[in-house]
């Protein structure tokens, strides 16, 4: 005969402690986007409550199983209030909090899990110094307010950090940026750009430039290794030029380097022959050939107006009409010209065409 839960339990607790026996999972959602928000678990009516308390006998101290099933503690859409404290607790059936609402931290240090799951949950925070977790731990699309405290733990399976969301990172000075861009790199099994993103804007609002680009730089890196051999190689290309354009500085320097690389080769090499006897540019090692120094140069044309000048000598006005009432249109404003006159020569520099004048 299997054990009756405690008196004091809700319907809702009842509930979970049957889906545990038989390995189900128990589904307090409503079915609205909107008001199965965690965020709003707040607001959540009482029979989508479910105590720590609870989560903790089952999870310690659970009942027997049905025949045939195996254990496990799955709930979704609920409110869970009080703290779930589990420091230093042994755990062997997986728990699953999928899209619920914790009312408080929640307390993991140096206990050893085997699967656990807050996907999509919203955690004020979670303490896991020395935590030990044999499968996975997982926290895709959560969102934790404050700090996820992972000192010292070891993941011999997965931590899963996609599109989790953090609100309160802050940069502490026992833990810089390189020591945990190497946890989260030697840790994580799934992470997306945007928690890159959220650190690099939490050093930067603490005043660590350089901190926020190295997480940045460390994001890329990440990406590109996702894009298979040729993307890999392209990523190297970058980073080492200009650090994915987080080290605008390297670029200068790749600049100076090869100049500095070719001057010597030309010194040491000397000029190249030239290949006609007796002429060539001059050279310079660091410029090299400069043969623009030994062409003519042009007079560039000025900028300014342009004048229009009187009737040349071989202007001969307009005609009048043949019966005397006024100009021929056909000769009105237009002039015919004779032979070419040479450009004569005015003052301030104006060279005049018979019709027309460009100032130089």
């Amino acid at each position: 005969m299997a054990e009756r839960p405690p008196r004091n339990w809700t319907d809702t607790e009842q509930l979970l402690r049957h889906a545990y026996r038989r390995g189900e999972r128990l589904d307090l959602r409503t079915g609205d986007t909107r008001a199965d928000d965690p965020a709003r678990s707040a607001a959540w009516p009482r029979r989508r409550t479910v105590r720590a308390e609870v989560l903790t006998r089952l999870l310690l101290q659970g009942p027997a199983p049905e025949p045939g099933r195996l254990p496990r503690l799955d709930l979704m859409g609920a409110r869970i209030s009080g703290r779930l404290d589990l420091t230093g607790a042994q755990i062997g059936v997986p728990a699953k909090f999928h899209s619920c609402g914790f009312a408080e931290r929640v307390l993991l240090d140096y206990a050893q899990i085997t699967w656990w799951n807050l996907n999509g949950s919203h955690v004020p925070g979670i303490d896991g110094e020395g935590l030990r977790v044999g499968l996975w731990f997982g926290l895709r699309d959560a969102t934790v307010d404050d700090e996820l405290w992972l000192l010292d733990a070891r993941f011999d399976g997965g931590l899963d950090l996609a599109a989790t969301t953090f609100t309160g990172l802050e940069p502490t000075a026992d833990c810089p940026a390189p020591v945990r861009l190497g946890w989260l790199a030697g840790h994580v099994t799934a992470v997306s750009p945007a928690v890159h993103a959220q650190v690099a804007a939490a050093y930067r609002a603490a005043g660590q430039e350089q901190a926020a680009r190295d997480v940045l730089i460390r994001k890329e890196r990440a990406r590109y290794q996702s894009l298979g051999r040729p993307g890999r190689i392209w990523g190297r290309l970058l980073d080492a030029a200009v650090g994915y354009g987080y080290r605008p500085a390297r670029a200068l320097a790749w600049l100076l380097g090869l100049i500095a690389a070719g001057t010597t080769y030309f010194t040491l090499t000397g000029p190249p022959r030239p290949v006609s006897p007796g002429g060539g540019p001059a050279w310079d090692p660091l410029v090299g050939p400069a043969p623009l120094h030994h062409r003519p140069r042009r007079p560039l044309p000025q900028p300014g107006p342009t004048r229009r000048l009187g009737p040349g000598p071989h202007h001969e006005g307009p005609r009048a009409r043949p019966d005397g009432s006024g100009l021929d249109p056909r000769h009105h404003r237009r002039g015919r010209r004779g032979p070419r006159a040479e450009p004569r020569q005015l003052r301030r520099g104006i060279t005049a065409q018979p019709f027309l004048a460009t100032v130089k």
